[in-house]
């Protein structure tokens, strides 16, 4: 063989090798890149007032999924629109795969006055307001791609307020088509109706307030029992709870188990 031809296959070789290594660290490269997409979590928007302010600690997101919680004591679906930044609309831009609503019939704040006045909880004016406000969040969040779930809140024993929130839901689903969850409702309630204890699960001893088989899950020493705090008092200042809570767990269980049946 000449030392020509020699040279030439050497050359011949050391491209050979240059392209394949190029190509292993292409390959290499885009096996990252789709790795690190599939590790990025799609993004759920939780929409709610002080049942889930409280509950927030223990909201645990299943694989593949990380939380925002837009949520304050006292709000109405109207708040959201309207409260200081970063309300719904700027949540919004970080485009959340599910936004999950929870509301259960406040009416105090500003922007559920109807001509200057607060109106009746139920009243025609109250489910306006409600309807108003979800209807916008709904379209915009379904427009952007996002599953939208209305959760149903726990059963109420206050007035009146049970009623028109069966009625919020009832509309949601007839005129909105979006989906109603009534598993976390159901897993605070004793066969649907209200209940302020409910048997203990397993791993709920005596030190986390288990008794005689019995555990607190809605907050005992309020007129109403509207919260999952056991007691009044064990609240913290930022509205969360300070010892453990059964009502808060099982809520916050049932509501991330939603999740996992999204596609």
């Amino acid at each position: 063989m000449s030392a020509a031809v020699a040279r030439a296959r050497g050359r011949g070789a050391v491209a050979c090798l240059v392209v394949l290594l190029g190509l292993g660290t292409a390959v290499v490269a885009g096996g990252a890149a789709a790795s690190r997409a599939a590790a990025t979590p799609r993004l759920a928007l939780l929409l709610g007032d002080s049942l889930t302010t409280e509950s927030e600690p223990v909201f645990a997101p299943p694989p593949g999924w990380g939380l925002k919680f837009d949520a304050w004591p006292g709000m109405a679906p109207c708040d959201w629109l309207a409260g200081v930044h970063p309300n719904f609309f700027d949540d919004m831009k970080r485009h959340p795969a599910a936004v999950v609503i929870e509301t259960a019939g406040n009416d105090e704040t500003r922007c559920m006055k109807v001509n200057g006045a607060l109106p009746a909880v139920g009243s025609p004016a109250f489910l306006g307001r409600y309807e108003s406000a979800l209807a916008t969040i709904i379209s915009v969040a379904h427009a952007d791609g996002a599953a939208v779930i209305l959760l149903a809140p726990p059963p109420m024993i206050e007035p009146r307020v049970d009623t028109a929130i069966k009625a919020v839901l009832a509309w949601a689903q007839q005129t909105q088509h979006v989906e109603v969850a009534w598993t976390p409702r159901l897993a605070v309630a004793l066969f649907g109706t209200f209940t302020e204890v409910l048997p203990c699960m397993h791993f709920e001893t005596a030190k986390l307030g288990c008794s005689k088989g019995w555990i607190p899950v809605r907050t005992l020493n309020t007129k109403y029992h509207v919260h999952f705090c056991p007691a009044a008092y064990e609240f913290t200042a930022r509205f969360t709870c300070s010892v453990y809570s059964s009502g808060e767990t099982r809520w916050a269980r049932a509501t991330m188990r939603l999740l996992r049946h999204l596609p």
